[in-house]
C-alpha cells in the first residue's frame, strides 16, 4: 500500500497549520517546519474493496469496472513514495488521519461528494 491521507484530515492539517501559534510551532516543531500529515497505508484493491463494501449489492454493477493495467513510468514513481510514514510531529500540534480506514476515506468523500456517485448508486447507512 501507499500512504494516503484523506480529503478531511488534508485540509485540517492546512487549517492547523495555519492556525497554529508561533510558539506552539517552535515548542513542537523547532527549527525544522517539516512535518508529514497523518495518513494510512491502503492499495488501490483495498479502496477498491472499501467502495464496494460501503453500497448496496445491487449498486456495485454502476460503478463500473476496475482494471489495473500496469503503466511502468506511474509505477516506478508510486513506487518510490513511502508507504508509511512517521506523524508524531503533525499529530503533536493537532493533526489527524492515522486512524481512518479505506472505508473511513470511501464514506468521507461520498458524504462530502454526493454528485460525485454515479446516478443510483448511495452509500449503506444512508437515506440517499
Amino acid at each position: 500500500g501507499q500512504a494516503v491521507v484523506g480529503h478531511r484530515p488534508a485540509v485540517d492539517a492546512l487549517l492547523t497549520m495555519h492556525e497554529a501559534s508561533a510558539t506552539a510551532v517552535d515548542a513542537t516543531l523547532g527549527f525544522d517546519r517539516t512535518v508529514f500529515v497523518p495518513s494510512i497505508a491502503v492499495t488501490l484493491a483495498q479502496l477498491d474493496a472499501a467502495v464496494r463494501a460501503a453500497v448496496p449489492p445491487h449498486a456495485a454493477s454502476l460503478l463500473g469496472r476496475v482494471t489495473y493495467d500496469v503503466d511502468e513510468r506511474l509505477s516506478a514513481a508510486v513506487g518510490s513514495f513511502p508507504t508509511r510514514v512517521t506523524c508524531e510531529r503533525a499529530k503533536a500540534i493537532g493533526m489527524w488521519g492515522d486512524e481512518l480506514t479505506a472505508a473511513d476515506l470511501v464514506r468521507h468523500y461520498a458524504e462530502d461528494f454526493p454528485d460525485a456517485l454515479a446516478e443510483g448508486v448511495t452509500l449503506l447507512g444512508t437515506d440517499n
